[in-house]
């Protein structure tokens, strides 16, 4: 039964930034959220639904080239940190970088990291790590996705999440999980959570595209 509450409440809770501007979801705002509104706006790329409230910078129901400048203006008076995990007094998890084995993974303009499947040896198994911090220090971790792969062995079939079990944040409230993939993801975007494990409504978010 609480596993099928976690479930509805990692669903249900919201599971984007709420900072103005930030298109890419890294929660920092930069020249990449101008490009990516450009691109928008242009009909460049395609936007998530729930992130187009971000472009509307000066809330007048209309994405145009104020909303461009508004968000120029923004990033010219200060690089702007739109993580909520910097409000030290609120509980807080911020997956903040995603890597394959020990190299960074790079990140497109809507926030999805690209995962680049190149399994070694003899299995056909491939890994990454996602890095988070929390605000409180030794802190319980959950992992959660929805997405799975499945191992053979002895004649029969096991199907695992990419990631689960739970992790302890640092002294430093830094941690680190791994997540694991296999050929049957290859084109895939893969959905990771990490969320307090006591406290599962306090959640963050990556999106991982498994490419060739």
């Amino acid at each position: 039964m609480k596993k099928y509450l976690l479930i509805i409440i990692l669903i249900t809770s919201n599971l984007y930034s709420n900072c103005e501007g930030d298109i890419n979801q890294d929660n920092i705002l930069d020249s990449l959220d101008i490009i990516a509104t450009v691109n928008y706006m242009l009909n460049i790329d395609s936007l998530d639904d729930n992130l187009l409230p971000l472009i509307d910078l000066n809330s007048d129901q209309n994405l145009d080239i104020l909303d461009v400048i508004t968000l120029v203006n923004l990033i010219l008076e200060e690089n702007v940190l739109c993580e909520e995990c910097t409000v030290y007094d609120v509980m807080c998890i911020d997956i903040h970088s995603v890597f394959k084995q020990f190299e960074p993974l790079t990140i497109d303009s809507n926030g999805y990291y690209h995962f680049p499947y190149e399994p070694t040896g003899q299995s056909d198994s491939d890994y990454g790590t996602v890095y988070y911090m929390t605000t409180d220090p030794v802190t319980r971790v959950g992992w959660f996705s929805p997405d799975s792969f499945y191992v053979e062995y002895m004649g029969q079939t096991f199907w695992e999440p990419v990631i689960n079990y739970s992790t302890y944040s640092g002294n430093d409230g830094q941690g680190q999980q791994l997540f694991y993939v296999n050929s049957t993801l290859l084109g895939d975007t893969l959905d990771i959570y990490g969320y307090y494990y006591y406290h599962p409504d306090i959640i963050d978010s990556v999106k991982v595209i498994i490419n060739n």
